[in-house]
């Protein structure tokens, strides 16, 4: 509820009053310095009026409705243009017109009050003081409002940057494959057009993408042979066990996270896993990171694997398009590429660094028989000369 102090808001607070009439502008000012207003400006028509309301942001603005060049209408259209979100329009309109249309169309503007001349002054002063207790505390609101946001940002920050050190913990040779990911998959975002906050929540919550990992053994995470059955199923439970972690979160961020988590293997043509999704059943989250991820697995080093060129990359996602991939965020990711917009390639210096490709030992999709392969499952290894 507002502010029901005895104190004079009316000491500190800073007026204007618009008005072409310099004798009702005059009697205003005396008005309100009676009341204990110090600080009252003047201007004749609405232009005047907002150059000044811009330059000093006035408490409550006294507005006239019809003035010659820019009336009052005007100026409350400019008003509520340049305050945007910021709340309430700060403006009682004091004016001889009293119509139902005249009200109304003020009001439509953004007027908080409206009062009709001739006016009763101690009236007019009770309802300026009202407007800045109002004002006041929605400003004190709001700022509690901004404080426990900040509170609730930093509490988010420290939860995901611990939660993202646990995915470290099993990297091992696929050190920064997280943070590539998140790099990717917000650009792909970006470009799919996503909105700004949308990219950025996006970017905080991909690298969560394999924090079910914690519960796989390094021992089947950097097995450099085929896994055997159970250990692949093992492996697919890191979706489930990712996901479980991050329920029920308050925050957007983690509940981002938890959608990625459980999709990200997930396949266009409903063959993926843990829930057997098909086309825009997997969140739109969870189709851009498969992507980033199979990406960044097939062009850096795995302990089963060599690094794959970028091109060579690209012609196999290319190739799982509409089946393993989403369609369009595979024409994003090909975007990108031929812009030279894909994360900074480590790819190619990985590549360089591996002397051989190992291209005849590795165990990618067959066009004519669907299965949870190479690129649509990194743990399905290669064979071993």
């Amino acid at each position: 509820m507002p502010d029901q102090a005895l104190d004079n808001v009316l000491a500190d607070a800073r007026l204007l009053v618009v008005d072409d009439e310099a004798s009702n502008a005059r009697l205003l000012v005396r008005l309100l310095e009676r009341a204990g207003c110090p600080h009252v400006d003047v201007a004749g028509e609405g232009e005047t009026a907002l150059a000044l309301f811009q330059a000093h942001r006035h408490d409550v603005v006294l507005l006239d409705l019809h003035m010659p060049r820019h009336d009052g209408f005007d100026f409350l259209t400019a008003l509520r243009e340049a305050l945007g979100e910021e709340g309430v329009v700060p403006v009682i309109v004091v004016s001889a017109d009293g119509t139902a249309p005249s009200r109304r169309r003020a009001h439509e503007l953004g007027a908080a009050d409206f009062v009709v001349k001739p006016y009763m002054g101690a009236d007019l002063v009770m309802r300026v003081e009202r407007l800045l207790e109002f004002i006041r505390w929605q400003r004190r609101t709001s700022a509690d409002a901004v404080r426990q946001r900040r509170r609730a940002d930093l509490a988010e920050d420290e939860i995901i940057a611990r939660l993202e050190e646990a995915t470290r913990l099993h990297d091992g040779p696929t050190r920064g494959h997280t943070e590539r990911v998140a790099a990717l998959s917000a650009g792909i975002a970006r470009r799919l057009g996503m909105s700004a906050a949308a990219v950025r929540r996006i970017a905080r919550a991909a690298p969560l993408h394999d924090l079910g990992k914690i519960a796989v053994s390094d021992a089947v995470l950097q097995k450099q042979g085929s896994l055997t059955d159970d250990q692949l199923e093992n492996v697919r439970q890191h979706t489930v066990v990712g996901a479980a972690i991050l329920a029920g979160s308050r925050f957007p961020v983690l509940r981002m996270a938890e959608s990625i988590a459980l999709t990200h293997h997930e396949r266009w043509d409903g063959t993926g896993y843990p829930r057997g999704l098909r086309g825009e059943e997997i969140p739109l989250e969870g189709r851009i990171v498969a992507v980033a991820d199979v990406f960044d697995a097939l062009t850096h080093v795995r302990p089963y694997k060599a690094a794959w060129s970028r091109k060579r990359a690209l012609a196999e996602i290319t190739a799982q398009r509409g089946r393993q991939f989403d369609p369009r965020i595979v024409d994003v990711l090909l975007e990108l590429a031929g812009q030279e917009e894909l994360v900074p390639a480590a790819a190619e210096s990985a590549v360089r660094e591996a002397k051989v490709e190992r291209e005849t030992h590795t165990t990618v999709f067959h066009p004519a028989r669907p299965q949870p392969g190479f690129v649509g499952n990194i743990f399905r290894r290669p064979s071993v000369a």
